[in-house]
């Protein structure tokens, strides 16, 4: 059983304690910020052994942000953490749900947005690297992107994606 694709530590928390023999696979950030340990850092790794079901591309050198983007082929789905989030003005019966996208939409963060840091640009570093980052997921074949904060994106996902980035394309 593999925890994978979980960003935050209250999740990492909750599912390690309900699957404690899975392994866990985190961007490397992670384990600094939450005091984690017996785990995989995914940019440190060889991600072969899913290659028949994940296209898998790091986030290069970004300070204080850190992510790896899969492609799920089968499902034709992008999965991220931060990198895109999805603040819908609906209303979440989750009261944290609810309340980070007030709190989001209150500071301008409103339906299908890029993380702060990235929007805002101030953390990239090596514009040209990031913008290469950027190029290899536009280069895949999704219908839907999966986020971690807020709803999932299912209509018009790649198009949506592409304009929502489009100012990183060199």
């Amino acid at each position: 059983i593999s925890l994978g694709l979980v960003g935050s530590e209250m999740c990492i928390r909750d599912r390690r304690a309900a699957f404690p023999e899975a392994e866990v696979y985190v961007s490397d950030g992670i384990p600094k910020k939450i005091g984690l340990d017996n785990y995989h850092i995914l940019n440190q790794m060889d991600t072969s052994l899913w290659q028949d079901d994940f296209e898998i591309i790091h986030m290069p050198n970004v300070p204080l942000f850190c992510e790896t983007v899969f492609l799920h082929k089968h499902t034709q789905s992008l999965i991220v953490t931060d990198l895109v989030q999805n603040f819908d003005e609906q209303k979440s019966p989750n009261i944290k749900v609810a309340l980070m996208t007030f709190i989001m939409q209150l500071i301008g963060f409103k339906g299908l947005c890029l993380a702060p840091p990235l929007k805002w640009g101030f953390t990239i570093k090596d514009k040209r690297a990031f913008g290469d980052f950027i190029a290899g997921i536009k280069k895949w074949n999704f219908d839907k992107i999966i986020v971690a904060h807020g709803d999932i994106v299912v209509s018009d996902a790649k198009n949506s994606f592409s304009k929502l980035v489009s100012r990183f394309s060199h």
